[in-house]
């Protein structure tokens, strides 16, 4: 498929990704709803971005029926997290209960892959993970957030970074990222070291991207933009895991009862 051919492709579904969410939704994410559970939680706000997902898959399903010319086409879907649970080798057993909340990962036509171990064989590309923005939101986030506090109130937010660098590191995947109920915030792992990770801007979800020339984006595009082509493009999305680059311990671990080593020798 041609640049030029993507971008029609696109512009067809233009009207739906380029509004701004409306008010109702932002209203949604932010406080909740009754059948929402009152007051919203992490599980709340996933139930209700349900939806901009069940329209994302849409728009993946209609762009590869018409490039494959197959009403029932491959594809990428962004699902839940226990739909792809392929794992780096050496990172299954460190791993084993750990899953992120979102997953992008490519459907075949015809393939029961949601039973028994199906779900082990395929990979999740892209990783995501729903949080709340009163919780951990960018500003929080290192180097340059205007809240980051290494010591105070970001000690949480670097247990987020932490968590979402393993969910990449684990699937062997480049990209990925976290939802909140304002913003959307991607991530990029290196292959330079352990934990070596690169932050995105915050991508607010009441932007207006029509009428901008492609100059600005909205969390919907975005997220289009990563499973439609990054996803799609193994070169592209996925890169080896750089668990073997942690440096083991010399010596097993002392047991809880075992008397403290000093630090240095007392004069």
């Amino acid at each position: 498929m041609t640049q030029n051919e993507l971008v029609k492709m696109i512009d067809d579904f233009r009207a739906v990704l380029t509004c701004p969410y409306t008010k109702e939704e932002l209203q949604k994410f932010t406080w909740g709803e009754p059948e929402s559970g009152g007051k919203i939680n992490e599980q709340s706000f996933e139930r209700l971005w349900a939806p901009i997902t069940h329209a994302l898959n849409l728009i993946l399903k209609k762009c590869a029926a018409k490039t494959q010319d197959n009403a029932d086409p491959t594809r990428i879907v962004i699902g839940d997290g226990d739909c792809a649970k392929r794992k780096a080798p050496e990172a299954l057993q460190a791993t084993i209960r750990k899953k992120p909340d979102f997953a992008g990962y490519e459907q075949k036509p015809g393939r029961t892959q949601y039973v028994k171990d199906e779900p082990l064989q395929i990979a999740n590309r892209i990783p995501g993970d729903a949080k709340l923005f009163r919780k951990i939101r960018h500003s929080m986030l290192p180097p340059n957030g205007a809240e980051y506090d290494p010591i105070g109130k970001s000690a949480e937010a670097q247990k987020v970074i932490n968590q979402i660098y393993d969910y990449l590191d684990q699937h062997e995947a480049r990209y990925g990222y976290l939802v909140n109920d304002q913003e959307l915030i991607f991530f990029k792992r290196r292959g330079t070291g352990w934990g070596h990770m690169e932050i995105g801007p915050p991508i607010k979800h009441d932007i207006d991207a029509a009428g901008h020339a492609g100059k600005i984006s909205n969390t919907k595009l975005v997220l289009l933009y990563f499973h439609l082509i990054i996803a799609n493009d193994e070169s592209q999305w996925k890169l080896k895991s750089n668990r073997p680059q942690i440096k083991r311990r010399k010596n097993p671990q002392r047991g809880l009862k075992a008397p403290p080593t000093p630090m240095m020798k007392t004069p």
